[in-house]
């Protein structure tokens, strides 16, 4: 049938239908029904006049701002960059909130048009830095990362071709054009990186945490295989327990003799290497245990007892030779470490008594310490532990040994020897890059940076700055979404907002 507007029904009764659908929570079953029949309307009429009763009530939710594309840009930003939203993902998100433009073409662009307005600036001109190196993979291309090793402010970040090393020349000369006076460079063990620091002359070290990597991997191996040997004694004994045969039992008993052999083997080894790997990390540790300062004699040989006793008890296994021997290649650009701390120790020591200084170092490595560890409970001991230490070394010191207590810690986190602040840095880089799959361009990357480089700390030992705050010590006065919305153009053209309309009777009869 042809449909006819029903002009019988007055705006009242149309208002009498919709909050009647409304309190559809206190009657649900046949109110549908009751009030199609009652007012000779269709199910549909009587859903859609109920949206319309809803409808300025919900839009009173949305953000009451005169541009409102402004506020969907901040939302697109915020969910790309603290949350690593994919295109896709942010147009679904946009439109289940039914907030517009949310087309993935508008989104693309927005973000696309917003890196490109975004750079990297070089806040440490002419000051001697400590850099951070390191390479990571998007879409099967590497990506340099460089890293301010006290700030933790990323100096640069690109998309290369390749990794050779006239790749990595090239980006270290840019960033000595631009005015970075590289002092020293920690990093992996890779020979491009390597050939371009020896190209340009630059002093390097080896990074600890790809020094000791190799030998992690076999600590859980040895140990799964240890509880695996102990389940197969277990089962050979109950398979023994169980014969009723006497021609069985000799056999039996055989298997499991083998395998209590087998389980003791197992046990051994996977205790021999957990202490042998505890040894190893701790003939690293920059000062012993009565807070004395680690030299490199005392470190060079502590090591290479470690790794000798790990040779000789391990002597078939193939893996654990192979990290031995990469230690062993690798150490001598490590040793630079050593001797630079031996140094600022006895500098210190014409300032501060044996005393004060030994406890101080003990707290230092200490905090150091229950920084790196993962466990939360290791994190909280470890700082009482450090704090203890803190304050028997203090007991009853003046502002002036306080002070020069706290110049020493200073003195002695800029002595870096490990890469673990880019690989914290790296590890957000995957997570953006693995959401964002197939939609990584060197804008976007650069952004990324920004973003990174403006974010302030919410805990840990930076709260409550930037890597851009440290670095300068210029205060962040807005958050980096702001920054970046005020860097965006304003090509992306305002869509036009339909304001909610008044429910009025009007709009009640266009209903039907």
């Amino acid at each position: 049938m042809k449909f006819f507007r029903r002009n019988d029904l007055s705006s009242y009764k149309r208002l009498h239908m919709a909050l009647a659908m409304s309190c559809g929570g206190v009657r649900k079953w046949g109110l549908v029904t009751e009030l199609a029949g009652e007012y000779k309307v269709s199910r549909q009429f009587l859903y859609d006049n109920e949206a319309l009763l809803r409808r300025p009530f919900e839009v009173q939710n949305k953000p009451q701002t005169d541009d409102f594309d402004a506020f969907v840009h901040k939302l697109i930003l915020c969910l790309r960059l603290y949350c690593n939203g994919s295109t896709e993902g942010i147009s679904k998100t946009l439109q289940a909130l039914n907030w517009g433009p949310d087309s993935t073409g508008h989104i693309s662009g927005f973000l696309h048009a917003t890196a490109k307005f975004c750079s990297l600036e070089i806040p440490c001109k002419g000051v001697p830095v400590v850099l951070l190196l390191d390479e990571i993979f998007a879409n099967g291309n590497p990506v340099f990362v460089v890293l301010e090793a006290a700030s933790h402010y990323i100096l640069d970040i690109v998309l290369m071709p390749d990794r050779k090393a006239d790749t990595w020349e090239g980006v270290l000369r840019r960033l000595q054009a631009a005015g970075v006076d590289i002092e020293l460079l920690v990093k992996d063990q890779g020979s491009s990186l390597k050939a371009a620091a020896q190209t340009l002359g630059l002093a390097e070290r080896a990074d600890l945490f790809h020094l000791l990597k190799p030998f992690d991997p076999y600590l859980p191996s040895l140990e799964r295989h240890a509880y695996g040997a102990m389940e197969e004694e277990f089962e050979r004994a109950r398979v023994f327990e169980n014969r009723k045969y006497e021609e069985s039992l000799g056999k039996c008993l055989a298997q499991y003799e083998a395998a209590c052999s087998e389980t003791r083997k197992a046990v051994r080894a996977s205790d021999n290497y957990d202490e042998l790997h505890q040894w190893l990390h701790d003939a690293f540790n920059s000062f012993t245990a009565a807070g004395r300062v680690r030299n490199k004699k005392m470190a060079e040989g502590d090591i290479e007892a470690a790794l000798s006793l790990m040779e000789s008890e391990f002597s078939c296994h193939k893996g654990i030779l192979s990290a031995a021997k990469f230690l062993r290649k690798n150490l001598p650009d490590y040793w630079s470490y050593f001797d630079q701390l031996e140094g600022i120790v006895q500098h210190h020591a014409t300032l501060i008594t044996e005393h004060t200084l030994r406890a101080s170092c003990l707290a230092w490595q200490l905090a150091k310490k229950s920084r790196a560890v993962k466990s939360a409970n290791w994190k909280k001991e470890l700082a009482r532990q450090s704090q203890a230490q803190l304050d028997f070394a203090l007991t009853g010191a003046d502002e002036g040994l306080k002070s020069a207590v706290q110049v020493l810690f200073a003195a002695l986190d800029s002595n870096v020897r490990s890469s673990s602040p880019l690989e914290a840095i790296n590890s957000i880089i995957r997570t953006h890059l693995n959401a964002c799959r197939g939609q990584i361009t060197q804008e976007s990357l650069t952004m990324l940076a920004f973003f990174l480089n403006h974010r302030t700390a919410t805990r840990g030992r930076y709260d409550g700055s930037s890597p851009y705050e440290r670095l300068t010590g210029i205060p962040e006065k807005e958050s980096p979404i702001e920054r970046l919305l005020k860097l965006s153009p304003r090509a992306v053209k305002r869509q036009n907002q339909h304001p909610a309309q008044p429910f009025l009777e009007t709009d009640l009869r266009n209903v039907a």
